[in-house]
């Protein structure tokens, strides 16, 4: 796959809760806004898929989830302020977007995801040995998730969902866990051993 980087910048004070309905207006509901005009440039890319942007999207389920993800990885898109309840729409997409039924339903979610990604080509010289090679760039960071979703079907990952925290995960190919792996992480598996024999009485 040609390399997928992406140029950003995360809110260097992290960003709060503006509800705009304390404002007049009761429609909108709460955004997320910068706390301040500082940033700090971050480049993301795909080596793999061990810990992709797209699942902690995924994982987002309320406000605590949506600002979390933001001041770890940058506002989704270049914009003042964000809705949270559209960024939670949107990661209930992800989701569906990352599960397939077969070939043709990968291919079809595929390419939904792709939809409204606008790539820019360009050559650096981060390849083996100092050696140029084409990138393609991303317009934003939804845009990158929307890339890691592609390249999840294309490779053959799994969107599973770890029988002790819920959280979802990717399995097989690229993602460092085997396709039958039930938990996201070993602190998970060992949190579940415990609790295993904690209930049987087994120290």
């Amino acid at each position: 796959m040609i390399p997928i980087k992406l140029e950003w910048k995360r809110c260097q004070d992290g960003v709060d809760i503006f509800d705009t309905s304390k404002h007049g207006n009761p429609y909108e509901g709460p955004f997320a806004r910068p706390r301040s005009k500082r940033f700090e440039p971050v480049t993301y890319d795909i080596p793999n898929l061990e810990n992709p942007i797209a699942v902690s999207f995924a994982n987002i389920r309320n406000e605590t989830d949506a600002l979390a993800f933001i001041n770890r990885y940058g506002m989704p898109a270049d914009v003042p302020e964000v809705s949270l309840e559209a960024t939670a729409f949107a990661a209930r997409q992800i989701r569906k977007l990352l599960v397939a039924a077969n070939e043709t339903d990968k291919v079809r979610r595929a390419n939904r995801a792709l939809e409204d990604v606008r790539l820019t080509p360009a050559f650096d010289q981060d390849g083996p040995g100092g050696t140029a090679r084409l990138v393609l760039y991303p317009a934003s960071l939804s845009e990158l998730v929307q890339m890691e979703i592609a390249f999840a079907h294309e490779v053959g990952a799994q969107l599973g969902t770890c029988q002790h925290c819920r959280k979802h995960f990717l399995t097989g190919p690229l993602t460092g866990r085997r396709s039958s792996a039930v938990y996201c992480s070993d602190r998970c598996r060992v949190a579940a051993a415990r609790k295993r024999n904690a209930q049987t009485g087994v120290r």
